[in-house]
């Protein structure tokens, strides 16, 4: 039942403020308003008039209506069609008092609250509780390497990331090491690197800055993160060589031995893909 209704005049268009008993989906039913009639007059001492374009029955209401719903506290804004005895859902720029499940209010190109779901990388439940959707980082963003991979890749170089594809350059911002030894250490080596193609003996052209072998025959004992460059001051290579290559782990002079009973060592990469 709707218990107060009011106009402030000093606007255009004119907000008509509606408090009612009835649930919003009664409200919004086709011929509630009419329903009402008898105690709108009651309380408007009078029967309501409401605001159209230029003042002629049968135009469009101009009013602007805000309906508090008393059972759930609700506050909306809506249009009233005269045609229809319908209240809608406020269009063109004002938040609906809806939204979908899983979406967001967005601001369009016209500056308009529009709702969208995240990006298909990123989802938020109903509780607003972000997460990564399934697989967004796997192998290719993420690799990891066992211990054992160390020694050969001297020899054979460890590959990283796959080739990204035709015109495609892979430009490796960041690299970090979580080195975990047992029982020993590495030695030997010499400067660790990322490099562009699968060439032998850390010859291939540079993807990131050297990790001195010293840094890492030094870890022992508890595990420990380790940093390594990336491609600014070390990009330096033919076309040829870097695009559409796939980046592998290599070092110069020679192979490192492992001393240790276990362990492992894993590299995050943060990287960005270029087509050019």
């Amino acid at each position: 039942m709707i218990t107060s209704i009011k106009r402030e005049l000093t606007l255009y268009p004119n907000i008509v403020s509606i408090i009612s008993t009835d649930s919003i989906s009664t409200i919004t039913t086709a011929g509630y308003f009419e329903s009402q009639s008898d105690e709108i007059e009651r309380i408007n001492n009078g029967a309501w008039q409401w605001e159209t374009l230029d003042g002629i029955p049968g135009n469009p209401v101009t009013d602007i209506v805000v309906i508090y719903s008393s059972p759930t506290n609700n506050l909306s804004w809506y249009n009233y069609n005269i045609a229809t005895d319908t209240f809608s859902t406020v269009t063109g720029g004002a938040l609906s008092p809806t939204l979908q499940d899983g979406y967001v209010f967005v601001g369009n190109n016209s500056n308009i609250a529009t709702p969208y779901p995240l990006s298909s990388d990123l989802g938020i439940n109903n509780s607003g509780a972000l997460a990564l959707t399934s697989s967004v980082v796997a192998n290719a963003q993420i690799s990891l390497n066992n211990a054992t991979d160390i020694p050969n890749m001297y020899a054979t170089p460890v590959q990283l990331l796959p080739a990204p594809g035709a015109n495609k350059l892979i430009l490796i911002e960041e690299v970090l090491w979580f080195v975990f030894v047992v029982l020993g250490s590495f030695s030997g080596g010499g400067a660790i690197s990322l490099q562009y193609g699968n060439t032998a003996h850390g010859a291939g052209p540079l993807a990131s800055g050297p990790l001195p072998a010293a840094t890492l025959n030094a870890v022992s004992g508890s595990p420990t993160f380790l940093s390594e460059a990336g491609f600014p001051s070390y990009l330096n290579a033919a076309n040829t060589a870097c695009l559409n290559a796939a980046v592998y782990l290599s070092n110069l002079t020679a192979p490192f031995v492992y001393g240790g009973s276990g362990g492992i060592t894993s590299l995050f990469l943060k990287y960005r893909i270029f087509s050019l």
